[in-house]
């Protein structure tokens, strides 16, 4: 095995905090290049949650799925009484689900 675990330990230290800058310079690179796709993403998105419709091309889809409410049940108060017993609604929950739109490039 050779090496101990501080001694390895202290590699990794080292080349991290060597690492470390270029790492940053990176991902402040990544960021500045992704930041006009967002906003184009997001542009699309706004237009297509105010149109209300699915827009379809040869090169894309931007789906657009309606606001809807989703029902869910707290399955352990269940626990095989939903059928037998009509009180067990006092435990439906409902949560309101925002419209919203996917893209896909094809």
């Amino acid at each position: 095995m050779g090496e101990t675990i501080e001694s390895l330990l202290e590699q990794l230290a080292m080349m991290t905090s060597g690492l470390q800058p270029l790492i940053q310079a990176q991902e402040a690179a990544l960021a500045i290049a992704q930041a006009p796709l967002n906003n184009l993403r997001n542009e699309i998105k706004k237009r297509v949650l105010i149109g209300m419709e699915t827009i379809d091309t040869p090169v894309a889809r931007a789906t657009y799925r309606r606001e809807s409410i989703r029902t869910s049940w707290d399955n352990k108060a269940l626990n095989g009484y939903a059928a037998a017993h009509p009180e067990l609604e006092q435990f439906r929950k409902e949560s309101s689900v925002k419209a919203s739109v996917s893209i896909k490039l094809v």
